[in-house]
């Protein structure tokens, strides 16, 4: 036997003798080739596989011990069959059998997409082998990929796994399409990346811009307004967390410093009635909503909160009179540029309970434009710190599937209704109710959409998209007064109506452990933190009825 002078293209793993040997004679241009007449098949086939050299001999020998001769195999035998069945796998077959052509376009449709790895196709045993993986039929690919997604790794690693074992064109792409549409992933997908920071313009004048929101400390309840070009801030409790009692604090303020040109807020049912949206229209100020469970949206009025509940409870610790904190704190400068928040607001220090001179007193008007272009440079220097691990995602438009985030993980199937007004703020439907979220906490998945809730109503796409300014506002589900901070996740659209007092929820969680008991205090309260109202008691509330409602424990004590 001598070895030939060239390889052939394609290598053929075939019980058939004779087609061998038409092989050989076609793609060699000379062979000796000596076996016995009763050699076994697999005999003859290693001797014309010596013609090819040894790399081939090595190929035949690894695939033959992994796919094995037990042809009762149940899966080796459904492989095979599905291969004999499928109409593209069969034109595969015959070309893999007469010789690739030159020229893709020389090819029948089925076997165009292998065109590029023909050099590494062969045939064994009735089933299309790549390499060292076969090459799954249209049939059994779904079957596949689940048993290569067993466990939901990802991604990444069912891609990787899969593409070690089988084969088919663009099995890729489709991998990465099917995880996309797994429900199970999806559900459990973690908490997208974060946006690029988004930052309402500088304002250019006091008072122009303020934004308000409510916070809950030791059972009491308050409301917190804060200018963005002073960062002066103002306390109020709250006897009642309705619209009426709201507005009756921000009309006093306004009163005061005058009407601001916009109003942030979340999306507290306090906000969003229409007793608001009458006290926004009388005072003239645009009201800016947040998107629900996205207080990052309203930054500047949850810092203010922070600065509140850290000076109540530092008041309340100490002995010390709120409101005289509060005057030492608005005279403080932690910009020598900017000064402190009396000098940008009102022009001038405000005086303390000590000694000072009547110099340090005077109006002294700063410049507007100074204190702007000042408050842009910490913009940009924060927004630039802050988009590091930032990515932006992309737009959705109405008809698309996604996942509402839930704390952990994204169990809600939704679908996109339309544009909320406001940037990245959507409408999306769920089970028939309108919901308002943040882009961040919708995940664009590949999953059929969810069917309507009521077979009457159209499907999403066939209805007409939510204008931007659409009369249905957010409105608040039944809870706790204490809870109103948290913002539960269940917070449907519908057509607002003035707030009123809701009856108290159970709380999802396990009740929190008791209270340590707080520190012996003097006979006399102290003058810092505001009287409890009649209404209220310690660690509750006293409805009208007469029951009294405590709500959980969210802070705990710090003494």
């Amino acid at each position: 036997m001598s070895h030939s002078c060239r390889r052939p293209d394609t290598l053929v793993f075939d019980t058939d003798i004779v087609h061998r040997w038409t092989v050989f004679q076609r793609d060699f241009e000379h062979y000796i080739a000596i076996a016995h007449p009763d050699a076994t098949p697999a005999v003859q086939a290693h001797l014309l596989l010596n013609l090819a050299g040894p790399a081939a001999m090595d190929q035949y020998a690894s695939f033959h011990f992994a796919a094995g001769e037990d042809r009762n195999d149940p899966q080796m035998q459904s492989l095979v069959q599905h291969t004999a069945d499928d109409p593209a796998l069969q034109q595969l077959t015959d070309v893999i059998r007469r010789g690739w052509p030159d020229r893709r376009s020389e090819l029948p449709a089925g076997a165009v997409p292998y065109f590029l790895v023909r050099d590494e196709l062969v045939l064994h045993a009735g089933v299309v082998v790549k390499g060292h993986k076969v090459v799954v039929p249209a049939a059994l690919r779904d079957h596949y990929f689940q048993t290569a997604h067993s466990g939901h790794p990802g991604v990444e690693a069912t891609l990787s796994h899969a593409q070690s074992q089988f084969y088919w064109p663009g099995m890729a792409q489709d991998i990465r399409d099917r995880v996309s549409a797994c429900a199970a992933c999806n559900t459990l997908h973690p908490h997208q990346q974060r946006q690029p920071l988004l930052q309402p313009p500088a304002p250019e004048l006091p008072w122009m811009a303020v934004a308000t929101d409510l916070f809950e400390w030791r059972g009491k309840h308050f409301l917190v307004l804060v200018d963005s070009y002073s960062s002066w801030f103002e306390v109020d409790q709250l006897t009642s967390i309705t619209s009426a009692a709201v507005i009756g604090k921000l009309r006093r303020h306004f009163s005061t410093f005058g009407s601001p040109v916009t109003l942030r807020s979340d999306n507290g049912s306090q906000f969003s009635s229409d007793e608001f949206k009458t006290f926004a229209a009388r005072w003239n100020f645009h009201h800016i909503t947040s998107s629900p469970e996205y207080p990052q949206s309203n930054g500047l009025a949850e810092r203010a909160v922070r600065s509140a509940k850290e000076l109540l409870e530092h008041c309340r610790l100490f002995r010390a009179d709120f409101h005289l904190a509060l005057l030492n704190l608005r005279n403080i400068s932690r910009d020598p540029a900017l000064g402190s928040p009396a000098q940008r607001l009102m022009s001038r220090t405000t005086r303390p309970p000590l000694p000072v001179s009547q110099q340090s007193l005077k109006p002294s008007v700063q410049n507007p434009a100074t204190v702007t272009e000042r408050i842009v440079k910490k913009q940009v220097t924060q927004k630039r710190s802050f988009d590091k691990s930032a990515r932006l995602l992309p737009r959705l438009f109405p008809g698309q599937v996604v996942r509402m985030q839930s704390p952990t993980g994204h169990y809600r199937l939704a679908v996109v209704v339309g544009d909320a007004g406001s940037p990245r703020s959507y409408f999306v439907d769920y089970e028939g109710a309108i919901y308002r979220r943040s882009r961040q906490h919708l995940l664009l998945v590949n999953e059929p959409a969810p069917p309507p809730a009521d077979p009457s109503h159209p499907p999403i796409s066939s209805r007409p998209p939510v204008a931007p300014h659409a009369p249905t506002t957010p409105r608040m589900p039944r809870t706790l007064p204490s809870q109103l901070s948290a913002r539960s996740p269940a917070s449907p659209v519908k057509p607002a109506s003035p707030a009123k007092p809701t009856s108290p929820a159970k709380p999802l969680s396990p009740p929190a452990a008791p209270r340590s008991p707080p520190p012996a205090s003097p006979a006399h309260p102290p003058a810092a933190v505001p009287s409890v109202p009649d209404d209220e008691e310690e660690g509750g509330l006293r409805t009208r009825s007469g029951r009294l409602v405590r709500p959980p424990v969210r802070y705990g004590e710090l003494a």
